[in-house]
């Protein structure tokens, strides 16, 4: 009998990432084993519901929903955004811009192994339900969780296409490719985006609008019709991408919140299409413990392993005299404005600053804590010190310090507690902004900027003026990679986004990135706008596409490592 390919802690485990809010028993009535047979996992639904829940662990492998993997750099790193602070994520991160060629046959970000690991296991699945493993089970229940597995396996797809181009579509329906399948040839990009999409509408057909109560989490159509955009959009399919939309607009099921914040403190809100859930003591994570101020930890043991550049905070406009304005520090230094005062509200949810409302643990046997004001500064409590590439000082560099997916609660102490905040993978602001870049696509400009108006003046927490209409896409573009920063930031997408739009080299080769330096002089505040790398960064042709593993290209004979990477 075929033993199937999942340990049943591991099956436990992905329980929790998809229902942080289930109430449904957590344990089978079974002898747990490192393998278990296709008879105990289809015994019935509650089994079955436990081997198919494993397949979310897809959006918790590494580099998909990065508050998780603290142990790899988070995207945006690789980016404007972000500045590595220490040197073990710098010695990934940085040199890779100050060294090309440390890296020969890798590169930051990589997942091929893991998605594949992942797909076999789903496919394993999916010829079980085909070979009628699963016929004595309730046939409704069951087409929604092969629903399930065909969302998953189209998203892990999804994340290697971006990365390597034309990937292996392993996708027998048959039989598991095994050892007598292994040498086979990619598929064209257009190839592997045909699948990626045709699976996503095959999901969209089995999974429900929505789950019970006790079941939020799972995938929906609504999460099937965002994949389908975001696919078609990455694959240059303009309608397609705008059919998508339309599609999840039908449903009638996501909005923009009102207020912006409570994107990322309320679970299973209206914006939400698709999120990873965490749920203590079982499954949390140390994003807080990697990511948070180091004045928030005794000795500054942790913390700020990478903080925002000025050219993610100074993409926040500020108000001035009651007109929205684009915001540089010689506006503030030549006219004594307060640089924390009246800027976009989506920088406060975004970005912590210098005298920033914050907490602090006094005591964390007892977890007593305290409010406190975040002192970025020189000698400040939460510090600041110049970068440099054997770092090991636990301060910012940049001035600034990651707001976003920090948990501020009476019940993180970050230290013992850590963190059940959840991953977005998407919401309902992506929906409006890939309408809007393929409106743009298609030369429709004033439709455009209405829809990336929308994230300016629709919600009552983000009042702010509309971006004029402008008639070329290299304008459009200039205003939608603003928006999506401001909007999306430390979310996952400024990476992929710089790359698809060929525009990386741009932006990334020749930068020196850049934060503020503060120092304070009895009550007063001195800004200095400082650079924070040690040299320029360096963005070759080559980093446009992920090589092929060495591994991969050495196993399988017909396999063409991409041509930049030979």
């Amino acid at each position: 009998m075929k033993r199937i390919n999942n340990s049943l802690g591991y099956l436990l485990l992905m329980l929790g990432i998809a229902f942080a809010a289930s109430s449904c028993d957590k344990v089978l009535d079974i002898t747990p084993n490192d393998r278990y047979s296709e008879a105990t996992a289809y015994a019935n639904m509650k089994n079955l519901d436990l081997y198919t829940k494993s397949f979310y662990g897809v959006m918790m492998s590494p580099n998909t929903a990065e508050i998780r993997n603290t142990t790899t750099p988070m995207s945006d790193v690789m980016t404007d955004l972000m500045k590595p602070t220490f040197y073990n994520l710098t010695a990934v991160t940085d040199k890779a811009f100050y060294d090309p060629a440390i890296f020969i046959q890798s590169f930051p970000l990589d997942n091929w192994n893991d998605m594949y690991g992942r797909i076999k296991r789903i496919n394993e699945f999916i010829v079980d339900y085909n070979n009628g493993l699963l016929n004595d089970l309730p046939k409704d229940e069951v087409a929604m969780r092969v629903g399930e597995a065909r969302f998953w396996r189209a998203f892990a797809y999804q994340e290697l296409i971006p990365r390597y181009g034309g990937v292996i579509l392993r996708n027998s329906e048959e039989k598991v490719d095994d050892d007598s399948d292994r040498s086979k040839a990619r598929s064209s990009v257009d190839e592997s985006w045909d699948y990626v999409i045709s699976e996503f509408k095959k999901a969209v057909e089995l999974l429900p609008e929505s789950w019970p109560k006790q079941e939020l989490g799972r995938v929906t159509k609504g999460a099937a019709w965002g994949m389908i955009a975001r696919s078609a959009l990455y694959a240059g399919r303009w309608d397609e991408a705008l059919k998508a939309v339309e599609e999840v607009d039908k449903l009638g099921t996501y909005a923009l919140l009102d207020e912006y914040s409570e994107i990322y403190t309320k679970p299973h809100n209206k914006e939400l299409l698709l999120a990873a859930y965490f749920e203590r003591p079982n499954l949390q994570h140390k994003f807080d413990n990697f990511y948070g101020s180091s004045g928030d930890f005794p000795g500054h043991t942790t913390g700020v392993m990478a903080t925002p550049t000025e050219e993610f905070a100074g993409t926040f406009e500020i108000k001035v005299n009651g007109a929205w304005k684009e915001f540089s520090w010689d506006m503030v230094n030549k006219e004594g404005i307060d640089p924390w005062k009246d800027r976009d509200p989506r920088f406060y949810s975004t970005i912590l600053y210098n005298g920033a409302p914050w907490k602090h643990l006094t005591d964390a046997a007892s977890k007593r804590w305290e409010p406190r004001n975040l002192e970025l500064y020189v000698d400040g409590a939460d510090g600041f010190h110049h970068f440099s590439l054997s770092d090991v000082t636990r301060s910012t560099v940049t001035g600034y310090v990651v707001r976003k997916y920090l948990q501020y609660s009476e019940e993180s102490d970050f230290l013992t507690e850590v963190s059940d905040q959840y991953w977005i993978e998407m919401r309902y602001a992506e929906i409006i902004l890939i309408k809007a870049e393929a409106l743009a696509r298609k030369g429709q400009f004033t439709q455009a900027y209405k829809e990336l108006n929308k994230l300016r003046t629709t919600r009552p927490s983000v009042q702010l003026s509309e971006i004029p209409v402008k008639g070329s896409w290299n304008e459009f573009l200039d205003d939608l990679q603003k928006e999506r920063i401001r909007e999306l930031g430390l979310e996952g997408h400024r990476f992929w986004d710089l790359r698809r739009w060929g525009i990386a080299q741009k932006v990334m080769d020749g930068l020196v990135r850049h934060g503020v330096k503060i120092t304070k002089s009895g009550d007063t505040f001195n800004y200095e706008y400082i650079e924070v790398d040690t040299k320029a960064l360096s963005f070759p042709d080559r980093y446009m596409i992920h090589p092929i593993p060495l591994n991969e290209v050495r196993n399988n004979a017909i396999l063409e490592q991409n041509p930049l990477w030979k």
